[in-house]
């Protein structure tokens, strides 16, 4: 094998899911396992392609994206129960080539609906439309988060969807998630989240084995206590302490606390004090000047009274509207 084409099959990681080599299998039209604009079920001949492509070496497979809602005949995904249960015969048979499969759920397709020529006719004419409803509902199939021309046709506009609507596909996610109960679930790299994404996290949480959540946040904050907007790390505070009410409101467990980063060597400015002494300083108050060692082109008092200053300065700009020059 050619050198330069060794790391396609370097085995690598997403969370603790190792993937055999960097081969991808990415979404396509007629890869679906559970069905696509017909009435869902366990697609054998998808099921039949995906199976061959593991077989010749994939690392990982991603069938087309799996609409919770069926742009076809309006059923919910998580109704049909039989198929996940003809996808479980057959998920055993597709673990032996060591591949992966990753089921993308989506809400729907918004404006970037494919729009035919059949479709804008269904569409313009009244008649039809109320005909074609419970075949093919475009008024629902199309509609996007706000209101939004059709990438494909300017006949067929997309229209804001309501909260009603929203929270319906919120509430569907989370029992389509239920057929898999022992699901772990990973929200890393959030410095928050919205009303709806917090509706939808409380569904995956009274079905799901595991959740966890990373916050950023020294050791000497309060973990559950909000806060005051004005103080470092208040979207952190204000997260967990929203986490802990849906915990409470759902009657479940005391959450468990794991902390990372309080063993110096174990960071990752763990081989330089300055900046392990910046990340663990900067915006804090009482400011705590570095004396440890020279930071490189300064005198120890010099890194000392910049590093004092540029947090007054800083804390300055916050509070008021006065600039400061360092």
């Amino acid at each position: 094998m050619e050198q330069r084409l060794e790391p396609l099959f370097t085995p690598w990681k997403i969370g603790n899911c190792e993937i055999k080599n960097r081969i991808v299998l990415t979404s396509m039209g007629g890869t679906n396992l559970l069905g696509w604009m017909e009435v869902n079920h366990f697609d054998k001949d998808g099921a039949r392609f995906i199976m061959e492509v593991a077989k010749n070496n994939c690392g990982l497979v991603l069938p087309g994206c799996q609409p919770v809602y069926n742009p076809m005949y309006g059923k919910w995904l998580y109704k049909n129960e039989k198929m996940y249960q003809d996808l479980a015969k057959w998920m055993p048979e597709f673990h032996k080539t060591g591949a992966k499969l990753f089921v993308q759920l989506t809400a729907g397709f918004g404006r970037s609906f494919t729009i035919s020529s059949m479709m804008e006719t269904l569409y313009t004419n009244k008649a039809l439309r109320v005909l074609a409803k419970p075949v093919m509902d475009l008024d629902k199939i199309t509609a996007a988060p706000s209101p939004s021309p059709n990438r494909w046709s300017d006949k067929v506009p997309s229209r804001e969807m309501t909260v009603e609507e929203i929270e319906e596909f919120i509430t569907a996610f989370g029992k389509t998630a239920k057929l898999l109960k022992d699901a772990v679930i990973c929200l890393d790299g959030f410095t928050g989240f919205t009303p709806v994404q917090y509706q939808l996290i409380e569904e995956l949480m009274r079905v799901c084995s595991d959740i966890y959540v990373t916050v950023t946040m020294d050791e000497s904050q309060e973990l559950f206590q909000p806060g005051e907007k004005h103080e470092l790390f208040y979207l952190s505070k204000k997260t967990t302490a929203h986490f802990l009410y849906m915990i409470k409101d759902n009657g479940m467990e005391e959450p468990e606390v794991i902390r990372v980063g309080e063993e110096i060597e174990k960071t990752r400015f763990h081989d330089s004090e300055q900046l392990g002494h910046l990340e663990r300083s900067l915006f804090r108050f009482p400011v705590k000047a570095y004396h440890q060692g020279a930071v490189e082109g300064d005198d120890r008092e010099e890194a000392g009274i910049y590093h004092a200053v540029l947090h007054r300065c800083i804390y300055r700009n916050l509070r008021s509207d006065r600039g400061c020059t360092v």
